[in-house]
């Protein structure tokens, strides 16, 4: 049972290592979208059987952005190790409160949001004040009958959420991460097609972390889908795997001029 507990931060940003952002702000302790590949519980530490189950809120983390905002130069990353857009959001708002702390300064500074979440779209008022806002969606597949994000919204309510930000003028990019063996790469160029709203793509190979494969293959015997994950765990094994997979990302995406980014 996914259970619910308010806590205090200290600090709302955290110096961040990913490429492109400078500082993390992550509303939420935990996820409860449960996906089965997730890896921010082995970079905090926490127990992955958990990770999904309880989740922690900053709920004080507003206040504390407004005392460090002023401060802050640099790119702004929303959701670098937890969704800001999951179930708990509709209720507790840290993460629209947090926008509008920054939509409230004169010169805000640039915004990027990651999610698997259409319920960011509520937040459309807010994205359009600010300057330098950019939204991503995770979609590894168009399949959702395999429960591997089973609490997120389905990949087909990402794209047109995705979709409708960008007719209301914000810049959207696609996260195909990670390409999971038998599901993302099913049918490539249909993918491809299914986000050709999207301007540009990054992509990611599978880094299964301890207990993540057997999990991951559990699901998929429970699903009947036995030959998957079979598929999946051989397919690990082979080193040439992701490069040829990446390669007809590649040759798909140019061929639809759009822009594509990947082997982080």
């Amino acid at each position: 049972m996914m259970e619910y507990k308010v806590i205090s931060c200290k600090t709302a940003l955290s110096p961040s290592k990913l490429s492109g952002i400078d500082y993390a702000l992550n509303p939420y302790r935990g996820c409860s979208n449960g996906c089965l590949y997730c890896y921010a519980p082995y970079v905090l530490r926490a127990a992955p059987e958990k990770w999904s189950e309880k989740i922690e809120v900053k709920l004080n983390m507003p206040e504390v952005l407004n005392r460090e905002i002023r401060r802050v130069k640099g790119i702004i990353g929303i959701g670098t190790v937890t969704d800001p857009y999951q179930d708990g959001e509709k209720r507790y708002l840290v993460t629209r409160k947090c926008l509008q702390v920054i939509s409230s300064l004169s010169s805000p500074p640039p915004v990027t949001i990651q999610t698997k979440c259409s319920l960011v779209k509520r937040d459309l008022d807010l994205l359009q004040q600010l300057k330098g806002v950019n939204v991503g969606f995770t979609i590894t597949s168009l399949d959702d009958s395999l429960a591997y994000e089973p609490h997120s919204s389905s990949n087909r309510e990402r794209i047109e959420c995705a979709r409708e930000l960008k007719r209301a003028g914000i810049e959207i990019w696609a996260f195909i991460g990670p390409v999971l063996p038998g599901i993302t790469d099913l049918d490539i160029e249909g993918l491809i097609d299914e986000l050709s709203d999207f301007p540009q793509i990054f992509v990611d190979r599978f880094r299964p972390k301890p207990g993540m494969l057997e999990r991951i293959e559990h699901a998929l015997v429970e699903k009947g889908e036995d030959e998957l994950a079979e598929k999946l765990a051989s397919s690990l094994r082979d080193r040439g795997y992701f490069p040829r997979v990446m390669k007809r990302i590649e040759e798909a995406c140019d061929s639809r001029e759009i822009r594509c980014e990947g082997g982080f």
